[in-house]
């Protein structure tokens, strides 16, 4: 089982911030405040630097992010069931060991009743579980990254203009925050630049937690899904003949060869149980099958808010980082552009990649049942394998709202987009 400290947070953030009958929405009430501050800040600033391309664009960025992050806040709020139904995905095991039982090493053996777990399928379980921790920390370590080059940037630029302009001639106004502010006449003071500085980091914490949880729970809901598709056409493997001989009808080889793959047990003595013990497995693999096929839709129904949201700040945030990576001088200021281009990209492929091998793994579904020994079944295996193969027939992705598919078409599109953000942003200038 995968280290349950890689997901604490996901799941503590989720009970901080319910919101129901026996809790008050305090912690949601602290993140709308800040986030309030914060987006009429960037509004002033706004209109009054209207005509400054780079302060509006960059301040219309910030706004769309931190209304995005408010609403991921909000459903985690007051839509706390479909987070917990994402989280109940990616913390429990995977659907075959609900149903077989759990190894978590190749040498350990669980036997359930009549049933063993085949070691193959135990060393892509374990495979499976290092691969979802190392994916855990690679958007964890991501989000982190991005979130520290928008708090930090504007602190070293802060040195870098203190260095070449001298403490004595640079005015508050001169110092820069992690999101535009406009400071009330009479205001520009040391005492509430640091105030203000303090209110937009607590929030870009806020955007690091909130960003990993929404992130981690989709794509590593989805990372598992695709490996349960794998385990199913891996119990499917029993019923195919690879080698072009017919399997194990009165063979007693061929028997223990689908004993040891389905771990089902035979009496090589009883000459009919091999019919019975086909459609009793084969009863449990659409079971199975079902139950990916519902885990899908969870997805695709409590994940559609984070992927969309995401999709448009990623986009716009490649857009405006790429116009100021080209227009700008500041080292500091390329470099941060730079990471975050990186990093935000990464973001985006990883649950586009997840989304995209959910609908491989169907495609391989389908390939291998179409390898499947029937013929020679009794008419309840072959209405059995009929409602899989129907069901394996219809396309298996993640589609939220029914708008678009979750796949590397959308990774294509959001990049295209970004570019057309661009163009538009250097037609303006």
């Amino acid at each position: 089982m995968i280290n349950k400290k890689l997901f604490k947070k996901i799941i503590h953030v989720a009970e901080w911030l319910r919101c129901d009958e026996l809790k008050v929405a305090g912690p949601i009430i602290l993140v709308i405040i800040n986030s309030s501050i914060v987006v009429c800040g960037l509004l002033a600033a706004i209109i009054s630097n209207w005509d400054v391309l780079e302060v509006r664009f960059l301040a219309i960025k910030d706004i769309v992010l931190v209304i995005s992050l408010t609403m991921v806040g909000l459903e985690y709020a007051f839509s706390n069931k479909k987070i917990m139904s994402l989280i109940e995905i990616i913390d429990g095991k995977f659907l075959y060991e609900r149903l077989h039982g759990s190894m978590h090493s190749k040498s350990d053996e669980i036997k359930l009743g009549a049933k063993n777990i085949n070691i193959e399928i135990c060393e892509v379980i374990e495979k499976a579980w290092h691969s979802i921790e190392d994916l855990d920390r690679i958007i964890m370590n991501s989000v982190r990254i991005v979130t520290l080059f928008l708090d930090l940037t504007p602190f070293f630029i802060n040195i870098l203009i203190i260095l070449n302009t001298g403490i004595e001639k640079i005015t508050i106004k001169d110092l820069k925050l992690p999101f535009f502010f406009l400071y009330p006449k009479g205001y520009d003071k040391i005492t509430v630049y640091l105030v203000m500085y303090a209110i937009d980091s607590l929030f870009i914490y806020f955007i690091y937690v909130l960003a990993y949880c929404a992130l981690a729970t989709v794509t590593i809901g989805a990372q598992k899904t695709a490996t349960d598709l794998e385990l199913f056409r891996m119990c499917l493997k029993c019923f195919t003949n690879d080698d072009g001989d017919s399997l194990w009808p009165n063979s007693n080889g061929n028997q223990m060869k689908r004993s040891k793959i389905c771990g089902i047990r035979i009496d090589k003595n009883d000459n009919n149980q091999t019919s019975d013990e086909d459609i009793e497995y084969l009863a449990i693999v659409i079971t199975y099958h079902q139950m990916i096929c519902r885990q899908v839709r969870v997805l695709e129904s409590n994940g559609g808010l984070v992927t969309t949201l995401a999709n448009f700040c990623i986009g716009l945030q490649t857009s405006v980082c790429l116009f100021l990576f080209q227009e700008t001088n500041n080292v500091i200021m390329k470099t941060a552009c730079a990471f975050m281009l990186f990093f935000n990209g990464l973001l985006l492929f990883f649950y586009c990649s997840s989304g995209q091998k959910i609908i491989d793994e169907n495609e391989l579904l389908r390939k291998q049942l179409a390898k499947v020994v029937w013929w020679n079944k009794p008419r309840k295996f072959q209405t059995s394998l009929l409602l899989i193969m129907t069901r394996a027939n219809h396309d298996l992705y993640v589609k939220p709202y029914g708008i678009y598919v979750l796949n590397y078409n959308v990774f294509r599109n959001v990049l295209n987009a970004s570019y057309s953000y661009l163009n538009m942003i250097r037609a303006l200038k």
